[in-house]
This record gives structure tokens, sequence and C-alpha cells, in this order.
């Protein structure tokens, strides 16, 4: 046996000799350094799944088989030998830079495994890793690969990018002129954000739609807060979470504690067109209604040893009825938390009648790994960080439903009017997004806020003045005869004015939340399952 391992051992030697004399020596030292990359990037594919996106801390892995090792030597050779015959035949090879070549073909093994999975350069790990504060310049979009096209989950209610007309699964195959195929997730926020006054040209192909339309867009500076609450008039608790940022559950805890003191008898938590965020925040904002023990979310890899669970870790803080909202732009941490609710019997989810009638189906974990050898170098020679960022899990709701492209089908669904959605993003009707002096908001009213942040209050209706504003009270008299040329002129004004009042565009005051108006009549009905019908007081 050992003799014939021993031989076995000799033929491949002497097969990889003859292999190394088949090529042109000038190749050599170009494929060792690809031989050496090819096994780094391959290693990474085998990383374990801690949590979302995060950077996996290094880990020892099993040393390569022989067949490995001959499989990858070989595919490094045939690697070589294409990457020799573009260089020596291609036309414009002269003007090639090698290093976008390099790039490309790293990044096509990772385009035969899912839209989340990506070789990030130098430049694009650093856009991955560097720190937001809330606040960036861009058009306000949320934006993904999907079947292969760049997808927008969602626009931010109110954002230049909603205002123009986008709307949740619009694909943008057009960014300045230039097709988005191929093109990155990363790549594309670098093309659509920049200075504030800028503007961006997009193509959008929208499904029904006759053909695609063009937008432009101007860039303005987007700042989002993450939580917003308010006691609607009956007494019931209404919240709404933009995202799932950093300490978003401390928010929500004081949200409902306050419901708790001013005798809420239920709460609406809005998950529409929040795509996402933190994990951890998604566990702890679950954890806010239910009991410790319970299961909010499960991970599963590809080994045993891979899977995790995320259980309550408290007791609950809020422990009466409660109505989920969601929409087809409700991804990620929104769907482990909408899940949570849903399968552990906590909440009603509710959500519009659409093509699937789910929600986006974003439930996949990626591990980010720096490159040991990454090969792009400043200008002074020193390596430059770059990464992979490979799935490496997916994530179940307690129930053992894979959210990744499935998403969660609410338990009610509400027929909403044509072009409510678009309404709802176009004109900012959610809570947050529009002005209202008499509303009160986390505790304060809108020009309390105002005077918070220094601001100035907008008057919403200027250059709208009536007829009887704009024209004088004194001056000549009318007669009110249709000759008298005052008289005309007053009815031309008057025609103007009415004109323009007809045509004058809608607000968010103007838009009837279905939806939310939906949530309502159900939660009056969970609460009154929960405690009974009320006693009359004696009169």
């Amino acid at each position: 046996m050992e003799q014939m391992e021993h031989q076995e051992r000799a033929e491949r030697k002497h097969r990889r000799s003859q292999l190394e004399q088949s090529y042109p020596s000038r190749a050599n030292e170009f494929l060792l350094f690809l031989n050496l990359l090819l096994m780094i990037v391959c290693a990474g594919l085998v990383l374990k799944a801690m949590g979302f996106q995060r950077l996996a801390a290094k880990e020892i892995l099993p040393p390569l088989t022989d067949e490995q090792e001959e499989m990858y030597y070989r595919f490094s050779k045939t690697f070589g030998e294409v990457y020799n015959i573009i260089e020596a035949r291609y036309i414009d090879a002269p003007e090639m830079d090698p290093k976008e070549l390099f790039e490309g073909a790293l990044q096509g093994m990772f385009n035969k495994l899912d839209e989340h999975s990506q070789y990030l350069s130098s430049q694009n790990f650093k856009s991955l890793t560097k720190e937001t504060e809330g606040q960036f310049s861009g058009i306000g979009i949320v934006i993904s690969q999907r079947d292969g096209l760049l997808t927008v989950i969602s626009p931010i209610p109110g954002s230049p990018g909603a205002k123009a007309g986008l709307q949740p699964m619009d694909r943008i195959i057009e960014i300045d002129g230039e097709s988005t195929e191929g093109i990155t997730t990363i790549e594309a926020v670098d093309k659509l954000t920049g200075p504030q006054g800028t503007e961006v040209k997009i193509k959008v192909y929208r499904d029904g739609a006759p053909k695609t339309f063009d937008l432009t867009i101007i860039r303005q500076v987007i700042k989002v807060e993450s939580v917003y609450w308010k006691i609607l008039d009956d007494k019931i608790g209404y919240v709404r979470l933009t995202k799932f940022s950093k300490d978003i559950s401390k928010d929500l805890r004081k949200a409902l504690l306050e419901f708790n003191r001013d005798g809420c008898e239920g709460a609406i938590i809005d998950l529409r067109f929040n795509t996402g965020g933190l994990l951890e925040e998604a566990v702890n904002t679950s954890e806010l209604f239910l009991d410790r023990g319970q299961l909010i979310v499960s991970v599963k890899g590809r080994e045993e040893s891979d899977y995790m669970e995320r259980r309550s870790t408290q007791d609950s803080v809020y422990d009466k009825p409660i109505v989920v909202l969601v929409n087809k732009a409700s991804a990620s941490a929104s769907e482990i938390f909408a899940g949570a609710m849903q399968d552990q019997r906590r909440g009603l989810v509710i959500g519009p009648v659409s093509d699937d009638n789910r929600t986006y189906g974003k439930g996949s974990v990626q591990t980010v790994e720096r490159l040991n050898f990454p090969f792009e170098t400043d200008e002074n020679g020193n390596p430059m960080e770059s990464a992979v960022r490979v799935t490496t899990a997916k994530w179940y709701t307690p129930s053992g439903h894979c959210i990744h492209e499935n998403g969660i089908l609410p338990d009610v669904l509400v027929d909403l009017p044509e072009g409510q959605t678009g309404d709802l993003l176009r004109y900012g009707v959610l809570l947050g997004d529009h002005y209202d002096e008499n509303e009160v908001v986390n505790g304060k009213s809108v020009k309390e806020r105002e005077g918070d942040d220094n601001g100035t209050e907008p008057s919403g209706d200027e250059g709208e003045r009536t007829l009887e504003e704009s024209e004088p009270t004194s001056g000549p008299a009318s007669s009110g005869d249709e000759n008298d040329p005052f008289y005309l002129k007053k009815l031309e004004k008057a025609e103007e004015a009415k004109e323009s009042t007809e045509k004058k565009e809608k607000t968010w005051r103007d838009i009837t939340d279905v939806q939310l108006d939906a949530a309502k009549k159900y939660l009056n009905v969970l609460v009154f399952m929960q405690q009974g019908p009320k006693e009359e007081k004696a009169p």
C-alpha cells in the first residue's frame, strides 16, 4: 500500500514537472503569485459564520490534500495561460490595466455563488468598513443585487429618490449613461452618492411598466432618525422603526414604558420600508416583547457546529397586544423581528397585497475575511487591505422557516389603493417624515423639535397666495360692468387662482394610510379579545 501511494506521488510530481515545461518561463513568477492568491481566496469560502456581515476571526484551516493542491495548481496554470494570451494577442492590451483584469477574474468566481458574495478591492473594503453617523449625501435609497440586477429595496420616505418616484423592487439598469450589468452594490453606492446639489441620472425598469424610464435626481444630505413614536387618540401606542441601528432597542424601550405609563391598551410597530440593520438590535428589540428563554432566531450553516440560536435573555417590557406592519421593503432585521412575533404568537403581522404578498426575503449571513496576500499596493509599494465577502449561513424563524428568498407571509393582507406605496414614499406620509406643528412625537411637538435643531419653520404654502392676498385693498372701484377693464382683469385673476387651486399638488394630509387604519381596527379586536367587553359605568 505504501509503495502504491509513493508511486502515485511520484506520478503527480512528474505531471507537474511536465506542466511547468509546457509554459513560457516569463510567466512562472506570475503563476506562483496567482497560485498563492487563489489558495487564499478559496480558503475563505469555508469560514464559520458568527453573525451578519462581520469581520471573521482568522481560523486555522486544515492543510490542503494532494488532490486539492494539484487542482489549484492546474487551475492557476490555466489562468496564467489565458492571461498570457490576452497580454500577447489582445488588440488593446497595451492600454489595459492588469489590476482590473485580476479583479474581474476574482469577482467572476463570486458571480457563480450568490448576489451577496463578492471580492472586495481595497476601495470597496474601505467603503464597507467606513462608519457613518446616520447622515450622507445621496438620493436616499437602499439597494441590493437580486436576480443579477441592481434592485431598489426601498427609498427612504421623503428622500430625493422617493420624491422622484422610485419604488421598492425597481431595477436600476443605468447610472449616468453606464450600464449596471455586473456592477457590485458597493460600486453602485459610490456612483449614486456624491456632493450635495449635484445630479445623477438613472434609467429604471419596473415590472408592469410599458417601458423603461429615466430619472434625474438631485443629491441631498440624508439624515434619518431610527425611532419615532406617539400615542394615537384612541389610546394606541404607535412606533415607527426606520432602521435597526445601534441602540434602537433603548429608544424603543423608552417608548414602550411611556405607553405603559399612559395606559395604552395596545401598540402598533411599523416596519414598512425598514430595510434592516444590526442583528443584535433585531434580537434586542424582540426581547422587549417576549418572555425569557423564548426563541427569536436561529442560524444554520454547512456544518452542525455552525448552528446557533438567539433566545430572549430577559423578561418582556410590554405584554399588551401588538400589531406589526410590514411591506415588500421590509427586509433583513425587520424580517427577523416580524418572524419572531408571528411564530411566537406575540403579534399580528399585517402587510399589503402584492405580487407574492411577502416581505423582501433577505436572511443570509455574510462573513468578511481579510486577505493575507492582497495584490494591490499603494504608491510606496505597501500592501493595501482587500477582502472577500462570503455567504456562510441563513437565518430561520422560530418555526424553522427560512427567511432568505422566502420572506415573511403576513397574517393579514390589506388591499391598498392604486399608487398608495408611491404616495407614502413621495409625500412622506409616515410618522417622522412629515411636518405637523400640532403633532407630538417622542414627547415633543414639532415646534419644540425644530427649536432643538435651531431650524426654521417651513411654511409649506409659500408662493400659493390667494387672490385676496395678492390684490391691493385700495384702488379704482369696479362698477361691475363687463366692459370695465378692471373688472375683466379681476375675472382673469380669479380664473387663474381657481385653476391654481385645482392643480395644487396634494400633501401628506391628503393621503389616507389604509394599512395603518387597518392595523388600528385589528388591534382593537385583539384588545377586546384579551380584555373582554368593558363594563359600563353606572349613571
